[in-house]
């Protein structure tokens, strides 16, 4: 082994020190956070209690709410900001021309048009209506108009100094309904309002300011932007910081400039799961409670938005109950409790730290060049000392530092799985070589000779998987407002390459680069020389469809839809396994690279570049599955374990079988030619 190898080998294994400690890190951060809140929506607990108004847990909203909290452990009441509109929607308040009695406006009306007043039964409503309009908007928007009525005896009335439609989506505070229902039953109020036309820093402070009043802490907004998208979004989260309100970072549920809000709010939001009430309509509480569990424990969602289910029953109070009781009880099944959310504590790897690990994935690839393309040492020395000069460089100032963590993990992702395959993908049968003139493969090779290429192949694909962990070992990334770039490239792209390796016959060693060139143009010509036929056109076309396919999967929000069979064979896998492998690794990737070394030990070529091609799969699925860093690092540990364990397990199961059935066959295996050199096992 030459000395500039094994200086790579040694730099990858300090950078895996490195990886290995934020890793540790990471670990305390997301063990130290379990709790996780349930929230509920004050209009349907409002609605709720009107439904079963004969139920006396439901007698009132207050009621309902808190036999909600002390049963199944509510913890918080989402409250929506009241508008003009929806306030004269519900009569509480009133469009009039015409004054009531006792009223005398002195402002002149303007020229052909007849003045319009807000009559308001209730005068502390009236008050918040000003209020909030005057701070929001403008205090030139409303006028209140003299009465000969003692204040309280009677209605409060408001002249409309512009039109009606301008004004009626101002947003004028919380029911106080809502907030003394909260306050009685025990639970906080989590402050639900969007943006509008007109906003300024004033108003901005305005707000914030009046859920600081409340006791507010955390405020999820509605409607498809955060407040202030797009100029505003700093002062936002300034002023939510100053008077120490957090975020309610929404998963899926999409809202523009809500990952810059976020990266601007130094740590100091939850993120939050829900079911829309479209969803709500067609889903179970089975699957909204498995939903909703899985949320919490794989991917650090730490608010629950529930909605209830409204759906004909016996008793909506018990129904829904049950569903809330499934939900805590899985909860505590997969080890989180339920209270009050809190934001994860700072993240964050100190530059040594991410300097050496960047090392790491430079070392890599010197020493993927090398064995692929018979790099000279001095070339592979060169290499190794500008990549890691230039990668602690963008990793120690800070305009480059993100770009350069995601990129160096990008690099790691398609470097280390291509690796993984060159170097281990073709064990060499017993000897060696095979024997001169052996025409037939040797099935009475143990399938257990493949579990040591197998396991060194994977330990090398985790070693890339552990870089990226450390690499993207930050807040930003745990709370997933930034994340890993490139996932579809990660699966394609060393799939591709193993696909190069055994069309350019790179499994063969090469001493130098001439020799390499001259390897691959030979094996090219000597596949151009060859008749296309018919099965190899079928077969190239199912490869690109299974590849189509796989990467249309990828993500949590794949462009294919999964079938009601796997998902009721996830669901159950889920609960046996605590945490279900992925179905691309155990049940395709990694029987199949089992296969894939099992035939190269036995000098059986026909098969063993298929099944290798399709083993990759289940190794960049495994490296896919730590490029999540929003699902915690010991979920994703758990569902590679079961996947590599079940997978090699079904691999070897299929190889036993296959052997015993050809055992029982009398015919023998047909006559194989020799395999050429450097193209296949040797």
């Amino acid at each position: 082994m030459s000395q500039v190898r094994v200086v790579s080998i040694g730099i990858i294994l300090l950078s895996l020190l490195a990886a290995g400690a934020i890793t540790a890190r990471r670990v305390a951060v997301e063990r130290a956070n379990r709790s996780v809140e349930i929230v509920v929506e004050w209009d349907e607990i409002r609605e709720l209690a009107l439904a079963t108004r004969g139920d006396s847990r439901a007698a009132t909203p207050a009621a309902l709410l808190r036999h909600l909290r002390e049963t199944h452990q509510v913890r918080g009441l989402a409250v929506s900001e009241m508008t003009l509109a929806e306030l004269r929607d519900v009569g509480e308040v009133f469009l009039s021309h015409e004054l009531p009695v006792g009223f005398a406006d002195s402002t002149p009306a303007r020229s052909g048009v007849a003045p319009l007043y807000l009559i308001i039964p209730d005068a502390r409503l009236a008050d918040q209506i000003l209020r909030h309009v005057a701070e929001r908007r403008s205090s030139a928007y409303l006028t209140p108009v003299p009465s000969s009525q003692a204040r309280g005896s009677g209605p409060v009335v408001l002249r409309l100094n512009t039109r009606y439609d301008l004004i009626k989506s101002a947003t004028i505070g919380f029911p106080t309904e809502a907030i003394q229902a909260a306050a009685e039953a025990g639970v906080e109020v989590i402050a639900r309002f969007g943006g509008f036309t007109g906003l300024t820093e004033g108003s901005v402070d305005a707000i914030t300011a009046y859920l600081r009043e409340l006791g507010i802490q955390n405020v999820i907004f509605s409607g498809t932007e955060v407040l202030g998208n797009k100029k505003l979004i700093p002062y936002v989260a300034e002023s939510l910081l100053r008077h120490q309100i957090r975020y309610g970072f929404l998963e899926f549920g999409k809202q523009q400039g809500d990952a810059a809000l976020a990266r601007l709010m130094r740590g100091q939001l939850i993120r939050v799961h829900s079911i829309t009430g479209a969803e709500m309509a067609q889903i179970t509480p089975a699957d909204a409670t498995e939903r909703f569990v899985k949320a919490a424990r794989e991917r650090n969602i730490r608010l629950l938005y529930l909605r209830f289910f409204t759906r004909p029953a016996d008793n909506l109070v018990d129904e829904n109950g049950r569903y809330l009781s499934a939900i805590g009880r899985n909860l505590h099944r997969v080890g989180l409790t339920i209270g009050q959310a809190s934001p994860f504590s700072a993240l964050y790897a100190g530059r040594p730290l991410l300097i050496l690990t960047g090392a790491g994935v430079i070392a890599g690839g010197v020493l993927l060049l090398a064995l692929a393309l018979g790099l000279a040492a001095r070339t592979q020395w060169l290499l190794l000392i500008l990549g890691i000069s230039g990668s602690s460089l963008l990793l120690a100032i800070d305009p480059t530092l993100t770009l350069a963590r995601k990129a160096l993990a990008l690099l790691a992702a398609l470097v280390f799985p291509t690796l993984a395959f060159l170097r281990w993908g073709n064990p060499k049968p017993s000897g060696g070589r095979e024997p001169a003139g052996q025409t037939r493969p040797d099935l009475s090779v143990s399938p257990l000779r493949a579990l040591g290429p197998m396991l060194a192949m994977t330990a090398t694909t985790l070693a890339g998987a552990l870089l990226i962990v450390g690499l993207l070992g930050d807040t930003r990334f745990l709370l997933k407002y930034d994340q890993f770039v490139g996932i579809k490239a990660a699966h394609l792209l060393p799939l591709l390459a193993l696909g190069a390796i055994l069309v350019g016959g790179l499994f063969t060693p090469a001493n130098d680069w001439k020799s390499r060139r001259a390897g691959v143009a030979a094996n090219l010509r000597a596949l151009l020389a060859e008749p296309v036929r018919v099965w190899q056109i079928v077969a190239i076309g199912a490869a690109v469809l299974l590849l189509l396919i796989l990467l249309l999967r990828t993500g949590n929000e794949p462009g294919v839809g999964v079938s009601g069979l796997e998902l009721k064979l996830r669901s159950l896998m889920d609960r046996v396994l605590f945490v279900r492998p992925r179905t691309k690794e155990f049940l395709i990737g990694h029987p199949a690279m089992v296969i894939a070394l099992w035939a190269a030990l036995a000098g059986w070529r026909p098969v063993w570049a298929p099944a290798l091609l399709i083993g990759g799969i289940g190794q960049v699925s495994v490296l896919n599955t730590f490029c999540h860093i929003h699902t915690p690092f010991l979920v994703s540990l758990l569902r590679t374990t079961n996947g590599l364990v079940l997978g090699i397990v079904l691999g070897l199961a299929v190889i036993t079988i296959a052997q015993r059935l050809w055992v029982s066959n009398s015919k023998g295996l047909p006559v194989k030619a020799p395999a050429q050199k450097g193209s296949g096992p040797e």
